[in-house]
């Protein structure tokens, strides 16, 4: 045994190819079908070798792991890529050209040589386990899928998990409802959309709105629960509606952190499959909760994921961004913001907006300023050529969306009185 470990110790240890790999990064390279049902992602287990040297294996181990991963690079070479998951497991990952011409059996293979020579080179004589070497089709929650049937066990998961989370969203005692609120198009003089939200109201009358109306608004999964909850919601309410006949758009909205990731978009666009094809031209998505600085190619991400269910998208900005190209390229089609409650700066406040609404329509955006609640305030929406405007000037929060109806600049400023 002492004779078998010196080849080890004379080992040159380069520096290591491979890197070391996030749960999130490696959930995002399975959500790939097209990687992970063509077999392409292995996971090699060094739990033999380690139980083999025993209590060698601390004093070892660091000159084995740049062993194993150049013995691997030197046979295969840099296009198949290989990362390190924890002190004793190695993924894979095959190219797709390397794929169209071995099955994931073959993949097995080889990597089960390199094991067995790095096994030998250490320990002497090394005999494979079955579950050394394993094909992963799938991973979830630190839970790897070693079939497709796994997989698909895996996908829906998250999902009886989520629905079980919609029961604790809210807090006990208050009655919550999903409301709708007009918006009026400028141009047209008409009401042609209504915004999807969530209301609660507790014991003492007092109303909360949006993700305000949940339990814990820090949890992720209940504001992926409530987006999922509005999305049913409004398909359910556009169907009645469209069966009598009723048009009108609606803006439903959806939280940054829904739709964050490719995973995250599957769950969201599953549900997004219960609004009926003809239906979808009257969607439009609001992007809610952004942070400052989004990619540009994160945008792209997620308008692609979703323009399949929708007429377009909107975001809905906390501040006015000088750069509108980063939106545009995406394929977004309007930009939404909310007028603050109390005006610092009224004067500065107008003229940031005009300035920004101009280059909306250099690009063809469309402008939506929301809590014009003043007769003041709607005149000065108009007069920078804002497309649309929604506050209390326009309407309150109602339980069924109306049709389409015409809206004329003299009957909006009249409902103020």
């Amino acid at each position: 045994r002492e004779r078998t470990q010196k080849p080890a110790e004379q080992v040159s240890v380069a520096t290591s190819p491979a890197k070391i790999i996030s749960e999130a990064k490696l959930q995002e390279i399975m959500a790939n079908d097209d990687l992970a049902l063509a077999g392409r992602a292995q996971l090699i287990s060094l739990h033999a070798i380690k139980n083999r040297l025993g209590e060698k294996w601390a004093s070892l181990k660091d000159r084995m792991f740049p062993v194993f991963e150049n013995c691997f690079e030197r046979r295969f070479g840099n296009r198949e890529k290989i990362y390190k998951k924890s002190e004793v497991e190695y993924i894979v990952i095959f190219s797709g050209q390397l794929a169209a011409t071995k099955s994931s059996r073959d993949m097995v293979e080889m990597c089960r040589t390199v094991l067995e020579e790095v096994g030998r080179k250490f320990t002497g004589e090394h005999m494979l386990d079955q579950e050394d070497v394993r094909t992963v089709f799938g991973y979830e929650n630190g839970v790897f899928a070693f079939t497709p049937e796994d997989r698909e066990k895996l996908k829906q998961k998250p999902e009886q998990e989520e629905n079980k989370s919609r029961l604790d969203l809210f807090i006990s005692g208050e009655t919550f409802d999903i409301v709708y609120r007009p918006l009026w198009n400028v141009k047209h003089q008409t009401i042609t959309t209504y915004t999807v939200h969530a209301r609660s109201t507790a014991a003492d009358g007092s109303m909360r709105y949006d993700y305000n109306v949940l339990k814990d608004k820090t949890s992720l999964e209940a504001k992926i629960g409530l987006d999922w909850i509005l999305l049913e919601d409004a398909a359910l309410t556009m169907q009645g509606l469209y069966d009598n006949k009723f048009r009108t758009i609606y803006t439903i909205p959806v939280s940054y952190e829904t739709v964050f990731s490719k995973e995250r978009l599957k769950g969201f666009t599953g549900q997004c499959q219960k609004i009926p094809e003809e239906l979808r031209k009257y969607v439009i998505f609001n992007l809610t909760l952004c942070p400052a600085g989004i990619p540009q190619s994160k945008l792209q991400m997620i308008v692609v994921w979703l323009k399949p269910y929708c007429n377009s998208i909107q975001i809905d900005l906390t501040t006015l961004p000088r750069d509108l190209q980063k939106y545009k390229i995406p394929g977004l089609s309007y930009m939404k913001y909310d007028l603050p409650r109390v005006l610092k700066d009224t004067k500065k406040t107008w003229m940031d907006l005009a300035e920004f609404s101009i280059k909306c329509r250099k690009l063809d955006l469309k402008t939506v300023i929301g809590n014009v609640n003043t007769v003041d305030h709607a005149m000065l929406a108009r007069e920078i050529g804002a497309n649309f405007i929604s506050g209390d000037i326009i309407g309150d929060y109602c339980d069924i969306p109306e049709h389409m109806q015409r809206r004329s600049w003299q009957e909006v400023v009249e409902r103020t009185g």
